[in-house]
């Protein structure tokens, strides 16, 4: 989906991925391993290098946020570290009260942890005015 005026003027119509509604999976069951957002660009803005693959195409970073985090608040959630197809999601000392964090090195910023998180649809809007999910992806240029 291309960004909106609120993302930023200079990003303005830029691609941007939405983890509200899927996250990338590389398209690495279907089209022939090339994503689709690949294949479609109309001005070849987007490229793969000869060999990549799903582990060495960073997209972005995950990043947690603890004052919103459903694990930080010990409710045992593990949506996050269920959901990251790249093990890139561990948890401290998983006998008590464990917390999710990100691996850096094996993240590539898919978006799978921020699709599954559930800290919106836990009432975390109402009682800390949070406006987006706990985990969330940065882009690497944000992140750096």
């Amino acid at each position: 989906m291309p960004a909106k005026l609120e993302d930023g003027l200079l990003g303005m119509r830029s691609p941007m991925l939405d983890f509200e509604t899927e996250y990338c999976d590389f398209c690495q069951e279907e089209n022939g391993g090339v994503p689709k957002c690949v294949e479609v660009c109309p001005t070849e803005a987007l490229v793969l290098p000869v060999g990549a693959t799903a582990q060495s195409t960073i997209i972005g970073r995950a990043v947690i946020d603890q004052s919103t985090c459903l694990a930080y608040r010990d409710t045992g959630c593990r949506e996050c570290y269920d959901a990251c197809p790249y093990e890139a999601i561990e948890l401290t000392d998983v006998s008590i009260n464990p917390h999710p964090y990100v691996i850096e090195d094996k993240c590539n910023g898919c978006g799978a942890c921020e699709f599954s998180c559930v800290s919106m649809k836990a009432g975390l809007l109402a009682t800390t005015g949070a406006t987006r999910r706990a985990i969330t992806i940065q882009s690497v240029s944000a992140y750096n």
